[in-house]
């Protein structure tokens, strides 16, 4: 969903989303933005499914994994939304996936989602008790429980880390080609948290 930009320029100014466009054209625009994220995550995963021999359980999931983040990825960065018929179906998958590893696996990684959720909506509660608006949406935080139904909760830090790097990468990229970038500048932070799920998953939290 939404997060400053520059959470620490002292402006305290609400984030205004931009308009939605037409439904033909945001449509498109979806559709552009999916076949980058999808070259993107196949430039991410290749090294690491070159040299895995896992099973046709594990190929299936995350080739579900990934067609599902793309998709909430392309559709966050174009309309500032995580749409509940993504987030719920991934978050429900990822503990279908642990229930086969036995119930005190479900139990775990259903602890994990509720963690991840807990966490994210704590950010945002914060956030908004400092600046007076919300720097998150639940979409994020439903996004981020997905994250501990997956990767568990000894994945959740990682996520986080990989998420925020890449977004702090992206907003000092895009600060060197406009130098008047404010802090109230709305960032969507669904790709980012989706990226670092995907980062996570195939190569297993950092050490």
């Amino acid at each position: 969903m939404l997060m400053h930009t520059l959470a620490g320029d002292g402006e305290d100014t609400p984030v205004t989303p931009p308009v939605t466009p037409p439904v033909a054209h945001l449509s498109h625009r979806i559709e552009s933005t999916a076949l980058v994220l999808t070259l993107l995550y196949a430039a991410a995963a290749g090294p690491h499914l070159v040299t895995q021999s896992a099973t046709v359980l594990w190929f299936a999931a995350t080739a579900t994994l990934a067609a599902v983040l793309i998709a909430l990825s392309a559709i966050d960065a174009r309309t500032f939304r995580l749409p509940d018929r993504l987030t719920l179906p991934l978050l429900a998958a990822g503990l279908a996936l642990a229930a086969l590893d036995g119930s005190a696996m479900l139990v775990w990684h259903t602890a994990s989602a509720m963690l991840g959720a807990a966490l994210l909506w704590a950010v945002n509660a914060l956030y908004r008790r400092l600046r007076g608006t919300d720097g998150l949406g639940f979409g994020d935080v439903k996004l981020f429980a997905g994250a501990g139904a997956w990767a568990g909760a000894e994945g959740l830090a990682s996520v986080l880390l990989v998420a925020c790097g890449a977004a702090l990468a992206l907003v000092a990229i895009w600060r060197l080609r406009d130098p008047n970038l404010a802090g109230s500048t709305a960032l969507p932070f669904g790709p980012f948290l989706a990226f670092g799920l995907w980062i996570v998953w195939l190569y297993g939290p950092l050490t």
